[in-house]
């Protein structure tokens, strides 16, 4: 049980997140992305952030230079605007998830 828990939690929960993260950066940007293509960045982004641990600041580097690529060859946004918007909604759904873990225990 504990193994669904964790993959509940790891992956599950870090798509749906990634997706969030990517949607509002759609909407910063004024882009427009097909649904499909959320999720599959999202997946790529997980899995690919799953090889170095997030809880460091390369880590967090890292997920943050991945998801502004993303942005800027799937919403052909420019790269430093993408890399800004991805480091304040990154920072916001950490506040976010930090809230709601407290909250939760």
């Amino acid at each position: 049980m504990g193994e669904y828990l964790d993959f509940f939690n790891i992956y599950v929960m870090g798509v749906v997140e990634t997706t969030f993260q990517l949607y509002f950066l759609a909407k910063i940007l004024k882009r427009k992305l097909w649904s499909p293509f959320y999720f599959l960045l999202a997946i790529g982004a997980v899995i690919i952030s799953d090889f170095v641990p997030v809880s460091t600041y390369v880590g967090f580097a890292v997920y943050i230079l991945l998801i502004s690529t993303c942005g800027a060859f799937a919403f052909y946004a420019d790269f430093k605007a993408s890399l800004l918007y991805v480091t304040l909604t990154t920072e916001i759904m950490l506040l976010c998830y930090e809230i709601v873990n407290s909250l939760m225990s």
